[in-house]
């Protein structure tokens, strides 16, 4: 079972993504047979982080770019193993508290995603990935959407170095939208036409 997974965006490395499972021991005697495909990965040009009006995932395909330098995206469905007397295996393996959390780095060009986080400020955020320079046929370009309807902005961070180009970093938490009915959605484009 997936525990968490992890996105690490950066303007000087790939998309980095990691995954942590929680499982039971392997079965014996089961055959697989492995299959690998081409893989299109997406490079600092390729992502970017777009805010838009809390609650309204529709709104998120109006707007720009924030202009991040960098960021972080975790799931995390914090997965605990259960056992019981008398076995080494897990009974069950449940999920407790679902969190999405992360942290978008700026350059701090003015205090606007300042004073959105003193406020209390709460937005919907996209982080999109879209490899435009790989056509997958009919137009469509490798893709991944993250869409939060309701995030809240948490923690300001300012890096105020007298030697460095002044920064900021902001912390969020993606939360449940009652108007949305979710608070995560996913979007793939790949050559895959079903699962």
């Amino acid at each position: 079972m997936l525990n968490s997974w992890n996105l690490e965006i950066a303007t000087d490395n790939y998309v980095r993504r990691t995954a942590q499972y929680i499982s039971k021991k392997a079965e014996t005697g089961v055959s697989q047979s492995a299959s690998y495909t081409e893989e299109n990965e997406f490079g600092p040009a390729d992502a970017s982080i777009i805010l838009g009006t809390v609650d309204d995932l529709d709104s998120l395909d109006g707007e720009s770019s924030i202009g991040a330098t960098g960021g972080t995206f975790e799931v995390a469905k914090n997965a605990e193993a259960q056992y019981v007397l008398g076995d080494a295996e897990p009974d069950d393996i449940v999920n407790k508290q679902f969190a999405v959390t992360g942290t978008v780095d700026l350059f701090m060009d003015d205090t606007t995603y300042k004073a959105l986080v003193l406020s209390g400020g709460k937005v919907s955020m996209r982080v999109k990935l879209e490899n435009t320079a790989i056509d997958l046929g009919s137009g469509h370009n490798p893709a991944l959407y993250l869409d939060l309807a309701r995030v809240k902005l948490g923690e300001f961070e300012g890096g105020f170095d007298n030697n460095d180009v002044r920064t900021q970093t902001i912390n969020y938490e993606g939360l449940f939208s009652l108007t949305e009915g979710k608070g995560i959605r996913a979007t793939l484009t790949n050559r895959q036409t079903s699962y």
